[in-house]
């Protein structure tokens, strides 16, 4: 079953999951089968190995300010981890199951019943962090009045930046999207690329069941929203 909490506990574990990101983001021939963004397989690149020197440095000399570099800098490369398994990783129709567990993440769910497709629309608010350039989207079953998913296993969040005088996308089928799978209201994301701030936010959502690439296995799309990010 695919889950939030994917990362490996133990240190060494992690370590040696870092190097194998490191050695796949590098590897160009990959980032282009996958259809990466380049600069985003850089970017988390560099904070795996901003923990990594930092880790090597801290375990040379345990001072106090060596471990706080180290914590800050595992923070920041499990963040980037998690936002591109997200966003470039889980729903990427051009990988295959293997490739995605060789970045230790599994998405098929074993031994489970397929659940019936869902019937509702997905009902969620945009908010902004001006401070961490963050955007969060509280999402719930619409006509509901309590918040989450209910029954449902989780969303499929799709989103799409543009400059702020280009036309909003036609529709939540249209291609150009960024596909990301979220099981527990809300879904967060914060935008780090100085290139991306200022511009507008569109995001679309749908309910899932089955977590397939089978819009068979897919409520109907939400409305599309837009929100100029902070």
């Amino acid at each position: 079953m695919a889950s939030k909490n994917w990362l490996p506990g133990r240190v060494q574990d992690l370590v040696a999951l870092m190097k194998i990101w490191a050695v796949i983001l590098s590897d160009t021939a990959k980032g282009t089968l996958f259809g990466w963004d380049t600069t985003e397989c850089g970017r988390v690149a560099s904070r795996i190995g901003d923990f990594l020197e930092t880790l090597e440095v801290y375990e040379l000399d345990d001072s106090s300010r060596n471990r706080l570099l180290k914590d800050e800098a595992l923070a920041a490369a499990k963040g980037a981890m998690k936002d591109f398994a997200n966003t470039s990783v889980r729903f990427n129709k051009k990988m295959g199951e293997a490739d995605k567990e060789d970045l230790g993440i599994r998405t098929r769910y074993r031994h489970n019943t397929p659940r019936p497709k869902p019937a509702d629309h997905v009902d969620f608010e945009l908010s902004v962090d001006a401070q961490s350039h963050g955007v969060a989207a509280k999402y719930r079953i619409e006509g509901s009045t309590k918040r989450g998913k209910g029954d449902y296993h989780g969303v499929e969040i799709r989103y799409w930046i543009l400059p702020l005088d280009a036309p909003p996308p036609a529709s939540a089928i249209a291609e150009g999207w960024h596909s990301v799978a979220d099981t527990a209201s809300p879904w967060e994301h914060t935008f780090d690329n100085p290139e991306e701030i200022g511009k507008r936010l569109y995001v679309c959502m749908c309910w899932e069941n089955n977590s397939t690439d089978s819009e068979d296995d897919k409520g109907p799309w939400s409305a599309i929203q837009g929100v100029i990010i902070p």
